[in-house]
């Protein structure tokens, strides 16, 4: 469940009318302005105005909102409406964080009909979590877990998203989501292995484009993109590694393999319109296929040295196109007109190598005693 969809589904049944509340599609409301008006504003933190263990969300939406209730019963006023400013802890998942947000909203409804207040605007932010654990198996082997979550609600808004399925109306609204597995220990007494498959999944913005207000040096940017389609990038990014490792007498033999393989769509509305007149797709598939194989000295002599060769396969296909609404380049029809192709291979092979010789303290004093022998008298 998204930042809009938690408004909406969860928040949206606690606000005011539209004129006021605005649908909470903003992250301001309005006020009648007959007479005076107070503000109070006044946040509550995790650690310092509840504890950390509170487990009970219904009494930190009412504790929220008493305090600023206070302040304004202090002014001699009459409460009208509340914004709200949220803003959670990486450490729920999002099972638990729904379940806390439906819970914190139920204290919410409870003291706003106490106290005939409803809910004006507000924001909520960014949601970042991180997990990971190491698991030694033994015998020298271990397990390594890495997974993330991030979401970001965005910074503008689109009044034409619901023209179009699926879309979110928060522009520069992104979920991304990744993990890596890796596997390392001794397949024998001079063989070891490290192993890894990584994956990573993005649905968020490309360029957001948007047309600047007023003129220089006093430029302003919109809140709102009032176009058909919002910017969008769907990647998907999969990849896996394998090195073995094998101790020889006085050298080390490496072989390190990499795959990586990323499918992408970009899309763009060119004209920043809300009609259909041109849009760009920028569907693209990269792979990446690399091959390492060094040896490395390990004695404990003065002189050390690396040699290797190394080789790497790209294979990029691109099928991009503007896309024209009816009416456009077709009487009614749409029209698609290629303008970016590619389907290209590129292989790359090379060798390399390094020499380096310490020479030490004994050798720089036969130099010295050397030259001070030669020197002239």
């Amino acid at each position: 469940m998204n930042e809009y969809e938690v408004i909406k589904k969860i928040f949206y049944p606690l606000s005011f009318k539209k004129e006021f509340s605005l649908n909470l599609d903003d992250d301001a409301g309005l006020l009648p302005n007959k007479k005076q008006i107070v503000v109070s504003t006044d946040s509550i933190v995790e650690g310092d105005h509840f504890q950390k263990n509170e487990k009970n969300p219904e009494l930190i939406a009412k504790k929220l909102l008493r305090v600023n209730l206070s302040d304004l019963a202090s002014m001699g006023a009459d409460p009208f409406g509340y914004t709200l400013n949220l803003s959670l802890s990486k450490k729920l998942n999002k099972k638990n964080l729904v379940k806390w947000i439906k819970l914190f909203a139920k204290g919410l409804k409870e003291d706003q009909s106490k106290y005939q207040i409803k809910l004006l605007g507000g924001d909520q932010g960014v949601v970042d979590v991180e997990a990971s654990v190491n698991l030694p198996t033994g015998d020298g082997w271990a397990v390594r877990l890495f997974a993330f979550t991030r979401e970001d609600d965005g910074f503008m808004t689109n009044p034409n998203s619901d023209n179009v399925d699926n879309q979110d109306p928060e522009v520069g609204a992104y979920d991304e989501n990744g993990g890596r597995i890796s596997i390392t220990g001794p397949l024998s007494d001079n063989l070891s292995l490290y192993a890894s498959y990584r994956f990573n999944e993005y649905e968020g913005p490309v360029n957001n484009w948007a047309r600047e207000l007023g003129t220089p040096p006093n430029m302003t940017y919109p809140k709102a993109l009032d176009a058909g389609l919002n910017p969008s990038h769907d990647r998907k990014t999969t990849g896996a590694k394998l090195e073995l490792v094998w101790e020889m007498d006085g050298y080390d033999l490496t072989s390190i393999t990499s795959y990586t393989d990323t499918e992408s769509t970009r899309i763009t509305d060119v004209d920043l319109t809300q009609f259909w007149f041109m849009n760009t797709y920028r569907p693209e598939e990269m792979e990446v296929l690399t091959q390492e194989v060094r040896l490395t000295s390990t004695t404990d002599s003065n002189f050390q040295w690396i040699a290797g060769i190394y080789a790497s396969n790209y294979e990029n296909k691109m099928d991009s196109y503007l896309h024209f609404g009816p009416g456009i380049i077709l009487p009614d029809a749409d029209f698609k007109l290629p303008f970016e192709l590619r389907d290209e291979e590129n292989t790359h092979r090379a060798a390399f190598g390094n020499i380096s010789y310490e020479v030490d303290d004994h050798l720089f004093g036969k130099l010295a005693n050397k030259g001070g022998q030669n020197a002239p008298h």
